[in-house]
């Protein structure tokens, strides 16, 4: 059925005039919805002109005077004033906390509400129980500053700014934020009162009358309203894109003559490789790089507990020198080397973190990292060492006992040693003596071993005849560890026969896999010169594989095999499909217009061509610019982490320089740090 409204660009005119209709009418019910519920039309001088009046240049972080209420920005009068100067000292007389306020037009240097207050109060010298409220009544910003190690907690400050202070600045008053402050300091965190606004605002819903319950009804149902409002535009906008979309192909099939082309050739057929022959997939991405901030914390931590036990280890070599003697503590003096070595080049790499030489983003990962690894090595060198002593002293405190023990694991490790040369001579029979030459070596290193320890159960039993316990304990421990060495040496021979036999039975299947290759490549037309030689070299590698008594060897070199042809055949894939693509290319080309509507559909079809690059082109330059803010934003993170970092260095610096004075009971200037690790503060 053909429309009978007027059509421009292929689409109803009627249309979009009822869409403007019913946005208009969506307008009008807002308006009469917002009217009804304020109660006041909508104008100009609704709106606070707060351009009209200039913005202060604001100010710098100040030094307090002998008051406990600094207003430079003149918004308190002489009474509040000095109401407030009354309430902080009573605070300071019964909580022993002083609080002062300060209000200003505005931040500046630094503008942000935290790093101003910390920096008056550290410019002011205030101590670990004093406090202060920073208050820009133009920029709508503040915070109250508190030192790190004060008795009141980050979330207690948090909720007198959220529920006490914050709704006070909102309604303007400077006074009651002032004095809910010091209540929020003194008393347990009270209920959100009501404001003057929110009490009025439910005076003001007690009265129900018609225009209000008709503009919730109308409030209510706009948004079922949108919904389907836009179902229907969706709907018809893809009905009416249909539409189009079948007129111009018809248009096409009937004003455009195709012109006579060639018949392509029929593609050769797809070549099917085995499965076991396919390219293995290509490797999985790479895991996302953890955040520079989480290394920085690890690498520290790593640190302080390397550190620790380096300074242990040290300790108990001695120890274990002075009992044991010096020939016995050997390997641990050199792990320990190894360790303080490590250690000294982590504390390099972290003062190169540390130093005011900016670093980059590489630098800094990789130098975390290499500190992260550097302390993991001498972490396992040292532990490995003092497990062994403290093994030795427990063998130690139970010689007897644990050296019945050790004879028994000796006497064991033995039994094995003529059963695996047994096994060995099977192997032989079958396999022949080139295969298993290191396991026969193996084995004649595990009867030297059983040999040694037996001559260490002699010295133990020696050294425990004659009281001398340190020396029992150290010959029973080489001998268990000489047994445990030769039981070893002597399972490398069962080892070697599981390798052998399961090589033999993937020769088979690898040989059937390989024939399946041969017989492809035999069948290609294309690149003879390549696929022939190397067929017949598969050939001769089947034929081998079946009377070579290696199978290791048999199974290596068909795989090596296997991978040359199978690259050679998806070489010959990869120009077919090249190939195709260049014949389906000018398949598709366009052909030369015959008919001015030909003529029209092309020039239509260039232009959308042109309209869709041109958008691709502004899509790939704001994700450019995406990009580009990202990185921006990353090395500006950077460098805030790097300048808390040296901040948290400067603070364990005077902490601990601290911690070596005298301690004072008053409340000097030193207050450990300012600031909090949460947010807080926040704008009214």
């Amino acid at each position: 059925m053909t429309s009978l409204l007027p059509h421009r660009n292929g689409r109803p005119v009627g249309s979009s005039l009822t869409l403007m209709r019913t946005l208009v009418l969506i307008g009008l019910l807002l308006l009469t919805a917002y009217v009804t519920v304020t109660g006041s039309p909508l104008s100009a001088s609704a709106a606070p002109a707060e351009t009209d009046t200039p913005a202060s240049a604001g100010q710098v972080p100040l030094e307090l005077g002998t008051g406990r209420v600094a207003d430079l920005a003149g918004v308190l009068s002489a009474e509040q004033v000095t109401e407030i100067d009354a309430a902080s000292r009573k605070l300071s007389s019964d909580e022993h906390l002083d609080v002062w306020i300060v209000l200003v037009d505005r931040f500046a240097e630094p503008e942000d509400a935290q790093q101003w207050a910390d920096a008056v109060a550290e410019k002011n010298g205030l101590g670990p129980q004093q406090y202060l409220l920073a208050i820009a009544t133009e920029g709508r910003t503040f915070f109250l500053s508190a030192p790190s190690l004060g008795r009141v907690s980050d979330s207690r400050l948090l909720e007198i700014e959220r529920r006490l202070i914050a709704p006070q600045l909102t309604e303007g008053d400077f006074t009651g934020a002032a004095l809910a402050t010091f209540s929020g300091l003194s008393e347990p965190m009270p209920a959100p009162t009501p404001t003057a606004s929110t009490a009025t605002a439910t005076a003001d819903k007690t009265i129900i009358t018609p225009g209000i319950v008709v503009a919730v009804i109308i409030l209510v149902s706009l948004p079922f309203l949108l919904v389907a409002l836009l179902i229907w535009i969706l709907i018809r906008r893809r009905r009416a894109s249909r539409a189009l979309s079948a007129a111009r192909a018809a248009t096409v099939i009937t004003a455009t003559t195709p012109a006579p082309a060639q018949v392509p050739a029929p593609a050769p057929a797809p070549i099917r490789l085995p499965a076991s022959a396919q390219t293995p997939p290509a490797s999985a991405p790479p895991p996302v790089l953890r955040p520079i901030a989480d290394l920085g914390r690890d690498a520290d931590s790593a640190l302080v507990t390397t550190d620790d036990a380096v300074r242990m280890a040290d300790q108990d070599l001695g120890f274990a020198a002075a009992q044991y003697g010096d020939s016995s503590v050997g390997d641990f003096t050199e792990a320990l080397a190894r360790a303080k070595r490590n250690l000294a080049e982590a504390f390099t790499l972290k003062q190169k973190l540390t130093d005011e030489t900016p670093d980059t983003e590489q630098e800094i990962r990789e130098w975390t990292t290499r500190i992260l690894a550097l302390c993991a090595t001498a972490m396992a060198d040292v532990q490995a060492q003092q497990q062994g002593f403290a093994a030795l002293r427990r063998i130690e405190a139970d010689a007897g006992a644990l050296l019945a023990s050790a004879r028994e694991e000796v006497l064991l490790a033995e039994t094995r040693i003529p059963a695996a040369g047994a096994e060995l001579d099977r192997l032989r029979a079958r396999y022949g003596a080139s295969v298993l030459a290191e396991a026969g070596n193996n084995l004649s290193r595990a009867g030297a071993l059983i040999a040694a320890a037996h001559t260490e159960l002699e010295s133990a039993e020696s050294g425990t005849a004659r009281g001398d316990s340190a020396a029992a304990a150290l010959a029973i421990q080489r001998a268990q560890k000489a047994a445990g060495q030769a039981t070893t040496l002597a399972s490398t021979i069962s080892t070697r026969a599981g390798e052998l036999a399961e090589a033999a039975s993937r020769v088979l299947s690898q040989s059937m896999i390989l024939a399946q290759l041969i017989t492809i490549a035999r069948g290609i037309p294309e690149n003879v010169n390549v696929l022939t030689p190397l067929a017949s070299l598969a050939e001769q590698t089947v034929a081998l594989a079946r009377t070579d008594a290696n199978p290791l060897r048999a199974l290596d070199k068909l795989r090596e095999a296997s991978a040359a042809l199978t690259h050679a055949i998806e070489d010959v894939q990869r120009s077919r499909a090249e190939s195709a693509e260049a014949a389906a290319g000018f398949a598709a080309a366009p052909a030369v217009p015959t008919t001015p509507e030909d003529a029209k559909l092309q020039a239509r079809a260039a232009k959308d061509l042109a309209r869709a690059q041109k958008a691709e082109a502004r899509r790939a330059r704001i994700a450019r610019e995406n990009v580009a803010r990202a990185e921006r934003d990353q090395i500006r993170a950077i460098e805030r982490a790097r300048e808390l970092e040296r901040e948290q260095a400067r603070q364990r610096r005077a902490e601990r320089t601290e911690s070596r004075r005298p301690r004072d009971s008053g409340s000097g200037s030193s207050s450990g740090g300012r600031g909090r690790s949460g947010g807080g503060g926040g704008r009214f």
